[in-house]
């Protein structure tokens, strides 16, 4: 309207142009403030509040957060002291008076709980100890004619057969106080060493409550340290038992574990190894592993360690090559990468002779190269006559630096029927009829008498010929024997 009585002075009168357009400006100027309240104050008021939302809900949070990495302190805090308190028992106490303390350690942190006790020893079950809290929260003994310990035992006798090996590993069950109540707030918790169950652990929930998520993580990692201890008390209490075993037969033992169980089996290759029996170790080893290309890697050797220090080299040197073998290496890249870690490792002062073979996927060739070890023979199988491979690499494993004299790989060339011979020290130690050691001549002559058997039939022959040298000197040095054929057309 007034913008309409502007428009009508200009047109009657030209002098009042300047109050028009000051009348103009001025309603423009109330318009624009009007609609700014009404538009852009609610907008900005808006703001504030989802603003004032979003602190609440970051608050809530961050308490939550705060309180989950507070648990999960508590958590391991409570975890790291239950195996500290068990670390700390007197390995002379009675298992009675182990077993006392540790389950009132655990009732001090779970107080709520009646916890007891059953030792598996073969196919017996025994009540040791049952621990919980008086009214003053102080840990007492719980006897076994105890209401509840006889429940919880006569329970455990129908849900847990000692002679069922299938029962025995990873048991864990929940417990009902009555027949009738099949509630879930009562637990017998497993307690086994590798597989074996050493024990039982019953756990009662007085408070009517389902075990929480931490109370069951805290209880298994209590089993989990008893267990240990349990095993300790057995090897603590019962030295006699280890005693009794010498140590050569212990190194034998292991030993045998160590050795693969059957030859290796390639595609256009017969292979064939034998251990001698002995009745001390005396360090000689032997190894097969595929490639990442299919290729077969075999390792043969001897260490200056006997009985279980020789033992434990082996079984260093097994997982070494093992990790090696991850990518396709030629046998002197091997080698040298055995003699850098071996080198620079100060806590091992043994020494080796090894040789490496590679044989190809084809069966037209094979790899060797050596570290010390005895000289590889070849049997031709086109004329019959057995050939001394001379290798260039007499410097066993582990004895020198050689980063800047590296092992050298020897390629051989085979037709088929063509066969490798590797052998380790032991059988250059042999003594025949004639009081003459074996050497390569003597063990090529030998194989030439049988090119055309197979591996199996070849190492046993050649295994029956030293062990009838062997009778007559009594000698007993062990050895082993590898051998491979490529395919006859």
């Amino acid at each position: 309207m007034i913008i309409f009585i502007s428009q009508f002075l200009v047109l009657r009168n030209s002098d009042f142009e300047w109050i028009s357009n000051v009348i103009t400006f001025f309603v423009a100027l109330l318009l624009y403030l009007n609609l700014t309240k009404i538009f852009v104050m609610p907008t900005q008021e808006y703001a504030s509040n989802i603003y004032v939302s979003d602190n609440s809900l970051r608050s809530e949070r961050a308490e939550k957060s705060l309180l989950l990495a507070t648990n999960q302190y508590l958590n391991t805090e409570s975890i790291a002291k239950v195996h500290y308190a068990l670390h700390l028992i007197n390995p002379k106490q009675s298992l009675k008076a182990k077993l006392d303390f540790a389950l009132g350690f655990l009732n001090e942190i779970l107080p709520d709980k009646i916890l007891s006790f059953y030792y598996c020893e073969k196919t017996q079950i025994n009540f040791i100890s049952a621990t919980r809290t008086n009214a003053d929260n102080q840990v007492i003994s719980v006897e076994q004619q105890d209401e509840t310990i006889s429940d919880i035992s006569a329970k455990l006798k129908l849900v847990l057969n000692v002679n069922n090996n299938s029962q025995r590993y990873n048991f864990i069950r929940e417990i009902s106080i009555k027949s009738e109540d099949n509630d879930k707030k009562n637990l017998l918790m497993p307690v086994h060493f590798f597989g074996e169950l050493t024990g039982v652990l019953g756990v009662i929930n007085t408070t009517f409550k389902d075990l929480t998520q931490f109370e069951l993580s805290l209880i298994e990692s209590f089993c989990e340290g008893l267990a240990i201890l349990l095993h300790n008390h057995v090897l603590f209490n019962a030295p006699t038992v280890y005693e009794q075993e010498p140590e050569n037969q212990i190194a034998k033992r292991i030993v045998k574990e160590l050795f693969p169980k059957s030859p290796p089996i390639l595609k256009k290759w017969e292979t064939s190894f034998f251990v001698s029996n002995y009745e001390n170790y005396n360090g000689d080893f032997y190894d097969q592993v595929f490639l990442p290309n299919d290729e077969l890697m075999v390792i043969i050797g001897k260490s200056t360690a006997n009985n279980i220090s020789g033992a434990l080299f082996f079984d260093r040197l097994k997982i070494m090559i093992r990790c090696l073998t991850q990518s396709n290496l030629s046998p002197s890249e091997l080698l040298n990468k055995l003699s850098y870690n071996l080198n620079f490792d100060s806590t091992c002062d043994t020494f080796a002779t090894v040789s490496v073979l590679l044989l190809s996927k084809d069966g037209k060739m094979a790899t060797i190269c050596c570290a010390g070890s005895p000289h590889p023979i070849v049997i031709r199988s086109r004329s019959g006559f057995a050939e001394i491979i001379q290798t260039d690499g007499g410097i066993p494993l582990g004895l020198f630096d050689r980063s800047g004299e590296t092992y050298k790989d020897i390629i051989l060339h085979l037709i088929p029927g063509d066969g490798i011979f590797l052998y380790t020290e032991g059988l250059l130690n042999h003594v025949n009829k004639k009081n003459e050691h074996m050497n390569s001549e003597t063990i090529k002559l030998e194989l030439e008498k049988m090119p055309e058997q197979k591996c199996e039939d070849i190492l046993s022959t050649f295994s029956k010929y030293l062990q009838s040298e062997n009778d007559s000197k009594g000698n007993s040095e062990e050895y082993v024997l590898f051998l491979a054929k490529t395919e006859q057309l």
